[in-house]
C-alpha cells in the first residue's frame, strides 16, 4: 500500500489507495506515514547474521504456532511502474510493467532482507538470485517459511499443496505454517 502510494505521489494517496485496499482514507494515511517513518530512519534493512540474534529471533517465531527454527517469512509482490523506453523484460505476468519486490521479515514484521528486480521475474528466480539465498546457504540451521509460489528446499519450507485427499498431519502442519507466516502478509499490509 505504502510503495503505491509512494509511486502515484501525495494527490492520490488518500483516496486511491484507500479504494485499492479497501479502507477508510485515514487508515490508509496513518499506515503510510507510519511507513515512512521506518524509512526515514537510519537503520539499514540487514539480514541477522549473529547466531545470538537469529536464535532470538527463531524462539519468537516459535512462540506464535510451535514451529521451530524459522529465521524469517518470505513474500513478494509486484509494484506497477510508468512505461519507459525498451521495458521489454519490465513486464509482469498481469501485462504490465513492475518492479518485482520480494522481502523477508522478523517475527516483529521488520524487513531484514529484500530484493527487487524486473517484473518478468518469477518467485523461484528472484529468491534464487537474492542475497538472502547466499545468506542462507552459509546458515548450518534454520529456515525460512514462503508460500507455494516458492520452491521447497533444505532451507525454505512451502506449505502441502491443498486437495482432497489431504491427510490430518499435512492440514496441520499448513495451519501451522500459515499461522507463523502470516507476519510477513501483514508487513506488506502496512
Amino acid at each position: 500500500m505504502s510503495v503505491q502510494a509512494l509511486l502515484r505521489g501525495q494527490k492520490c494517496v488518500k483516496i486511491h489507495t484507500a479504494i485499492t485496499f479497501a479502507i477508510g482514507r485515514t487508515l490508509a494515511y496513518e499506515s503510510i506515514i507510519q511507513v515512512i517513518s521506518c524509512l526515514q530512519r537510519s537503520k539499514t534493512i540487514i539480514f541477522p547474521n549473529d547466531l545470538n540474534k537469529l536464535q532470538e529471533i527463531s524462539n519468537a517465531f516459535e512462540s506464535i504456532a510451535g514451529f521451530p527454527n524459522v529465521y524469517g517469512a518470505i513474500d513478494g509482490c509486484i509494484v506497477m511502474i510508468h512505461r519507459f523506453h525498451n521495458s521489454d523484460g519490465w513486464y509482469c505476468t498481469k501485462g504490465f510493467p513492475a518492479l518485482n519486490v520480494m522481502a523477508m521479515v522478523d517475527n516483529n514484521k521488520r524487513f531484514t532482507s529484500y530484493s527487487i528486480r524486473p517484473g518478468s521475474q518469477n518467485d523461484r528466480m528472484m529468491y534464487k538470485n537474492s542475497q538472502l539465498y547466499k545468506n542462507l546457504q552459509l546458515s548450518k540451521d534454520g529456515y525460512i517459511l514462503a508460500d507455494a509460489g516458492y520452491t521447497l528446499s533444505s532451507k525454505m519450507l512451502t506449505p502441502y499443496p491443498i486437495h482432497a485427499f489431504t491427510r490430518d498431519d499435512e492440514e496441520k502442519f499448513i495451519l501451522t505454517h500459515s499461522r507463523t507466516r502470516i507476519v510477513v502478509e501483514q508487513a506488506f499490509g502496512l
